[in-house]
């Protein structure tokens, strides 16, 4: 993360914000390759 106070590590904080929202971006690198996903958190 290049910005460190925006890191955000606390678990209960983050399943708050997941519980909220109806899609998250999902961004990983896998050997120097980039792979974003669009997951829909609707149940």
């Amino acid at each position: 993360m290049r910005r460190k106070e925006k890191e955000l590590t606390d678990t209960e904080r983050i399943e708050e914000i997941l519980t909220r929202a109806l899609f998250c971006h999902v961004a990983l690198c896998d050997h120097d390759r980039l792979k974003i996903r669009i997951c829909s958190l609707l149940t």
